[in-house]
């Protein structure tokens, strides 16, 4: 029979009756053959599934390069797709096809390849395009190809050498048109373009010699026209060069300072292609004269008088404005005095006078009010107002129009005119309290009125003190102190709100008595003067009470001849100080778990080394002496094992853990002469004969349990934690201490 054929049972009696037939189709023999191994396409670093075909229906597991596995079932034309994520190249995957009778096929393996390349290259870097240019050059990917898009659309390509390095050949490139300039690479990802616009061809021909406007003397600038777009360049008489640019039009302007008549400057312009001008020269003129004299002094004018006087710029024209508006003139002379023939003044008229020079340029007038004739009264005595420390003008009422004049303490005079009401303000600086100044008022006929003198007062207090220095305080002190403005009350407000305060003394030293001050809480700090003015607060952080307790005794580890570091155990944040053979010292910090390494050289076998912490509050420890021991021991080999000794820590002794300890190690080995514990468990055994032994932690301790309790220390009450100390220590035995942790066993051999 086949699979799928139908066979038809019947049962007959004796009597002949024969039943209804039952129909069986023949089911599929047991399948017990395993599918085809999987066919994997390839895969690649980053790839999200693992793709492929297997036998339809069965189930398709992947085990990644972690050991983990994914699984799909394989559709009806044997295609599958299993979900990964992470894969790297140079990883390896398995992928088996499992069948619906639980048949496994062999598995696949496959390499994870390189990604796909899908990062176009950087635009390619094109050097200038001039018309004419048979080739397109520049930079591009090693290896991409580049292509030239020309300007009538036709392609021309290249492939950019190890370097990087391309030469697009082209022809007939006419200047002002572009050409488009892409890489790309072996994936064919195409860079952005780079676009080119061709360049005049070169250009050979120097610009005409720049045309140069006159040059003067103190000009801020050499002007005048050059070839469009130039660089024009100035050289200046002492040989610094500077330039600019000439504009569209062929102006330019070059900034430059200190010319002086006589001196030459020399132009020239430069073009894009580095062609130079021949030089224009040009010598620096005389300046233009665009000042003006300075006003004319006026001699006192008076009612009757037939000349107004006075000096002037030499050989400028003095103009007089009547008071009618018409004008006289005359020259001064060499001195620059001048003398303007006058008729007709009148008391209280007034006169205006100008000083034209030979450039036309006119000062400002000079305007002189006529005086009453011949007057030979003095004015009054000036009313001076109270005059302070450090006022800045002497004030007051005098004649109107007279000349104020104020003699200071040191002898220096200042001089203000009193306006039409008599009001006059002389400025004046640097008055001290108790000094004295002299105030006279001079009329337009020189006639001087008598002093006035007055004496100057103390000044206006309005400056608040400093803000007081407060001394660091710390909790339970019971004065707050400093330095303030000498005299000033000082007030201190406490954490509470409530105050208290002090004067300062002629020193300014303050103490102001305080109680129950805390670590952490703050003070604020003002000062105040006579004068009520109150200084800015000063605000101190109440600190920690002095710390006076010295650290421990650093912990140090065994020190062997030829050892680079002393290493151990002190108070954290401690500085540990090594006293070295010859006195020499090294230091080093302590960390934050209290370990310690100064590093050493040098060191022999019997030296002898002294290390001691120092904590901030500059306290000391007592020392911790150590010997350099050999590095060389030798063990014994008659040492035996003691029973083991529960501890707290095996690594950190106590000194009861290891008295107890050094009692087992006797009570095994009678004939030891000496038994040293160190702190991290390990023992150093002596023997008669001289020779020693070292016992691992592990053979002497164990960790104790609630079955098996350590014997707990007692601790002095407030003293500073740190690692305990060996009972005692040797070179022999540092040296094999050390060696036997290393190992972690027991070391035995014979001393000689």
């Amino acid at each position: 029979m086949n699979e799928n054929d139908e066979v038809s049972v019947t049962a007959t009696d004796a009597a002949k009756n024969t039943s209804t037939p039952t129909t069986a189709t023949v089911a599929k023999a047991d399948d017990k053959t395993a599918p085809d191994a999987p066919v994997v396409n390839p895969v690649k670093a980053g790839d999200e599934a693992i793709t492929g075909k297997a036998e339809p229906g069965s189930t398709v597991e992947v085990t990644l390069p972690g050991g983990a596995k994914k699984s799909a079932t394989a559709d009806q034309d044997g295609n599958f797709s299993v979900p990964v994520s992470g894969l790297e190249e140079g990883q390896t995957v398995s992928v088996t096809a499992k069948d619906a009778s639980n048949n496994t096929s062999t598995p696949t393996t496959a390499t994870v390849a390189k990604a796909d390349d899908k990062t176009a290259p950087d635009a390619p870097v094109v050097n200038p395009v001039k018309a004419g240019d048979t080739a397109v050059t520049g930079t591009a990917e090693a290896g991409s190809t580049v292509e030239v898009t020309l300007p009538d659309g036709t392609k021309a390509t290249a492939t950019a050498d190890q370097d990087g390095n391309f030469s697009v050949p082209v022809s007939g490139l006419e200047e002002g048109q572009t050409v488009s300039v892409t890489a790309t690479d072996a994936a064919k990802n195409t860079s952005t373009p780079t676009t080119a616009t061709v360049a005049k061809a070169d250009d050979k021909t120097a610009p005409d010699a720049p045309v140069v406007n006159p040059v003067k003397a103190g000009d801020t600038a050499v002007t005048g026209t050059a070839e469009a777009g130039s660089t024009v360049e100035v050289t200046l008489p002492d040989g610094t060069k500077a330039t600019a640019t000439a504009d569209q039009d062929g102006n330019f302007s070059v900034p430059v300072s200190g010319l002086e008549e006589g001196q030459t400057v020399s132009v020239t312009a430069t073009d894009a292609a580095k062609n130079t001008s021949t030089p224009t020269t040009a010598t620096v003129a005389k300046a233009d004269d665009k000042t003006a004299p300075d006003a004319p002094v006026v001699n006192p004018v008076k009612a009757g008088d037939t000349a107004v006087t006075g000096t002037a710029e030499a050989g400028s024209t003095v103009e007089v404005t009547l008071p009618d508006g018409t004008k006289a003139t005359a020259t001064a002379d060499q001195d620059g005095n001048f003398s303007v023939p006058v008729s007709g003044l009148e008391e209280g008229q007034t006169v205006s006078v100008t000083a034209t020079d030979a450039a036309k340029n006119t000062s400002t007038p000079t305007t002189a009010t006529v005086a009453k004739a011949d007057d030979k009264t003095a004015p009054d005595a000036p009313v001076v107002n109270p005059v302070k420390a450090g006022d800045e003008a002497i004030t007051g009422k005098a004649e109107p129009g007279s000349t104020v004049e104020v003699t200071l303490p040191d002898g220096t005079k200042a001089t203000a005119t009193a306006d039409q009401d008599g009001n006059f303000s002389v400025p004046v600086s640097g008055l001290e309290e108790g000094q004295t100044v002299s105030v006279t008022a001079t009329d337009a006929a020189k006639n001087t009125s008598t002093p006035t003198t007055a004496t100057v007062a103390k000044a206006d207090d309005k400056t608040a003190p400093d803000a007081p220095v407060v001394n660091p305080v710390k909790a339970g002190d019971t004065a707050v102190t400093g330095t303030a403005e000498a005299g000033s009350t000082v007030e201190v407000t406490l954490p509470d709100g409530t105050k208290a305060t002090a004067t300062a003394d002629q020193d300014g030293n303050f103490s102001v008595p305080v109680s129950g001050l805390e670590e952490g809480q703050t003070v604020s700090v003002t000062a105040t003067d006579a004068a009520k003015n109150t200084s800015t607060p000063t605000t101190a952080t109440v600190a920690k009470a002095d710390d006076k307790t010295a650290p421990d005794a650093p912990v140090v580890n065994p020190v062997k001849a030829g050892d680079e570091a002393i290493t151990g155990k002190a108070e954290p944040g401690s500085t540990v100080e090594v006293t070295l053979p010859g006195g020499a010292k090294k230091s080093a910090t302590a960390g934050e778990d209290g370990t310690f390494s100064i590093p050493v050289s040098g060191l022999k076998a019997g030296d002898k080394v002294t290390a001691v912490a120092k904590d901030a509050s500059g306290n000391t420890s007592t020392p911790t002496e150590k010997t350099v021991g050999k590095g060389d021991g030798k063990d014994a080999d008659n040492v035996k094992v003691p029973a083991l000794t529960p501890v707290v820590d095996p690594n950190n002794l106590t000194d009861a853990e290891k008295a107890k300890v050094a009692d087992e190690v006797k009570k095994a080995n009678p004939t030891a002469t000496d038994v040293e514990v160190n702190n991290d468990g390990t023992v150093v055994v002596t023997f008669a004969d001289g020779s020693v032994a070292v016992l691992a932690s592990e053979k002497v301790v164990k960790e104790a349990t609630k079955e098996s309790p350590a014997q707990e220390p007692s601790k002095k009450a407030g003293a500073k934690e740190l690692p305990n100390t060996g009972t005692k220590q040797s070179s022999a035995s540092l040296a094999l201490a050390l060696l036997a942790a290393a190992t972690g066993g027991l070391l035995i051999s014979k001393k000689t």
